[in-house]
């Protein structure tokens, strides 16, 4: 027991508010330890969230029997393992599996209405939601301003219901090639390298900018017309500081070259 919550036995023997997660999964554990000393049934193993000592959630699988004697339930016997890296690897996966899919029809409405003003949102929005982000959005590089200078501006953008659009923000339009961000990451991304950022952890004078929008973390990736960097696609988790993986780095740029031969088929 130790092992797996980081309490000794005796810590919490008689205690059991603390351990239990609010994830509405424990319910169905609740309602079989209920049934089992209310009729006595055994039920099948179940999952259950728990949090361990330090403060990280596990995920137990856990067998359960009632202990029964002269006919009444007298107490349960269990035992149960933790199963929290082979759910996060299946749950990975079922994730990548959505995403794949998402991006082909997207690259589908991209292909099959690419002269539509409205393809490239829609393809956005189909994005959006596969991947459970709160903003995407596609950044223009162009010609601006009577100096006629490099300017970067945001061109389309999908919002989920959590977070406002900032799509007629003017702090997000005609970006000067020179702000913080775009001098460090424009580097990156003329190198086909994608962004993966913590909002946090940028400077105080670089996150000002994500204020208005709410990002917590983002991940940014290149979108190329030609050999010529055209811009970027960016996803925004505007709820919690997201660790966007390898995994979505490879898959969304696959997209962006999509959106990139779209771009240039115009």
């Amino acid at each position: 027991f130790e092992a797996i919550t980081g309490y000794t036995p005796e810590e919490v023997r008689g205690v059991h508010a603390p351990l239990p997660t609010d994830n509405p999964i424990n319910t169905v554990g609740n309602e079989w330890t209920r049934r089992m000393l209310e009729e006595g049934i055994q039920p099948p193993p179940y999952l259950y969230e728990m949090r361990h000592r330090d403060g990280h959630h596990i995920l137990l699988e856990t067998y359960e029997r009632p202990i029964v004697k002269e006919g009444a339930v007298v107490g349960l016997q269990g035992i149960a393992h933790d199963v929290t890296a082979r759910e996060r690897t299946q749950d990975e996966l079922r994730r990548k599996d959505r995403l794949l899919q998402a991006v082909a029809e997207a690259a589908r409405v991209m292909m099959g209405a690419h002269d539509s003003p409205g393809a490239i949102g829609v393809a956005l929005a189909i994005l959006g939601r596969a991947v459970e982000a709160d903003r995407v959005y596609l950044y223009q590089i162009h010609k601006g301003g009577e100096s006629g200078e490099e300017v970067l501006s945001q061109r389309y953008e999908w919002t989920s219901g959590r977070v406002q659009p900032q799509i007629s923000n003017p702090l997000y339009q005609s970006i000067p090639m020179d702000h913080p961000l775009v001098q460090q990451w424009r580097p990156i991304l003329e190198k086909g390298g994608c962004v993966r950022q913590v909002v946090r952890d940028l400077p105080e004078s670089a996150q000002a900018i994500f204020k208005a929008n709410g990002g917590r973390s983002l991940l940014v990736v290149p979108v190329y017309s030609g050999k010529r960097l055209w811009g970027c696609l960016g996803f925004n988790d505007c709820t919690t500081e997201r660790e966007w993986t390898r995994s979505d780095e490879a898959i969304l740029s696959a997209f962006a070259t999509c959106v990139g031969g779209s771009l240039q088929d115009r």
